[in-house]
């Protein structure tokens, strides 16, 4: 008790140890760079903290972890003191006072060390910067799904609806022959199970988490048959040509596949003034780092469009004509965008007001064996 009371009773005693100066042989140049070097580290050590104090007070209602920054602002703050009293220790050699400050930085640098472990576990749970672009990429892709989702729900399912409605009302025609009757009921039934496949991939498509463990072979002209069918109605109404290659297959999601070309073909059929013909074609093409790519051209003698609307044309909602003109609901294209560049493709257009489009897919080539088809 009475070592204690001495202590703190000569606290700042400096007549008990000669000045640092006077301990050993210092030289001016040995001396100085000591001092020196104490005295940037204490400021170095009073400026971070202040640094740290400002941006607390300028965030505090958006940070976590708000008192841990506090305690790491006190430890460097306290291990830039002793720094600033050992260099005052040459002139003035206050060892009692020294050591109670040495004291004192160990104390908060433990009580640090505490708050960091404490907060370690919340901490690393947070996602890195990273990992919160990588959420809202996940996030837009799924507003993008949930959004082409309820197109399909809103526009794709109509087409074999209004098949149905066209040919129950043949049904009750009373001239409508026996024979008719029968091609029209086996044309029901066929749209109906078509629809039936439409709706349960569309649920199918809903639950992948992972799309590219879902993708498969895609023979594109299975994908051309079944869109033409889908498209009987529109086409028989419109007189339409439609020509094609014989077409390889790409690696992709069939269902998402046959939304471009169902998109694609009923474009170019319902913008047209004229008896539509369509052409599909492809061949191989090498991107710059020499990968192969599927190019499929599709050109049509429609309306066209102004060259300066060929990037802002696949916008979703985007209309180049109003709706007493031509039906449609301006996502069309941009949902055929979506799907090519989620099969890490591109899609391009070319056209000219009544002088027809030309729309071009480009898809990597799924395999050796499928560019060896190609050629």
């Amino acid at each position: 008790m009475e070592e204690l009371k001495d202590f703190f009773g000569n606290l700042f005693a400096t007549d008990l140890w000669p000045a640092r100066w006077h301990c050993g042989t210092w030289s001016d140049f040995h001396g100085w760079l000591y001092i020196t070097s104490d005295l940037l580290i204490w400021a170095a050590y009073f400026a971070i903290p202040l640094i740290i104090l400002i941006y607390l007070h300028s965030r505090k209602k958006k940070l976590r972890f708000y008192t841990a920054y506090y305690w790491f602002a006190a430890f460097i703050l306290a291990c830039g003191f002793t720094h600033l009293i050992d260099a005052a220790m040459f002139w003035l050699p206050m060892y009692r006072f020294n050591g109670l400050v040495r004291l004192a930085t160990a104390l908060i640098s433990w009580l640090t060390v505490y708050h960091l472990i404490k907060m370690l576990p919340i901490a690393f749970a947070q996602k890195t910067s990273a990992e919160l672009e990588e959420d809202v990429k996940l996030r837009e892709l799924a507003n993008s799904e949930m959004e082409q989702f309820n197109y399909i729900l809103s526009h794709d399912l109509q087409e074999p609806l209004r098949k149905i409605q066209m040919l129950s009302i043949l049904l009750k025609d009373a001239d409508t022959t026996e024979e008719e009757k029968r091609a029209y009921i086996a044309k029901l039934e066929h749209t109906t199970l078509r629809m039936s496949h439409l709706i349960k991939d569309v649920l199918d498509y809903s639950r992948i988490r992972d799309k590219v463990e879902a993708w498969k072979e895609v023979n594109l002209n299975e994908v051309m048959v079944q869109v033409m069918e889908d498209l009987e109605s529109l086409i028989a109404g419109k007189k339409a040509k439609i020509t094609y290659d014989t077409l390889p297959s790409i690696k992709g999601i069939h269902y998402q596949i046959s939304q471009v070309f169902y998109n694609l073909l009923s474009n170019s059929i319902k913008y047209n003034q004229q008896i539509p013909e369509i052409e599909i074609h492809h061949k191989t093409v090498y991107s710059e780092d020499h990968k192969p790519f599927i190019e499929i051209t599709i050109t049509d003698n429609g309306i066209g469009f102004e060259q300066k609307y060929k990037e802002t044309i696949f916008d979703p909602f985007k209309r180049l004509h109003s709706k007493s003109e031509y039906e449609g609901t301006g996502i069309g294209l941009a949902l055929v965008k979506k799907i090519v560049e989620s099969h890490n493709g591109k899609v391009f257009a070319e056209g000219h007001p009544n002088k027809g489009s030309v729309f071009t897919l480009l898809f990597p080539v799924a395999s050796a064996e499928n560019e060896a088809k190609l050629h």
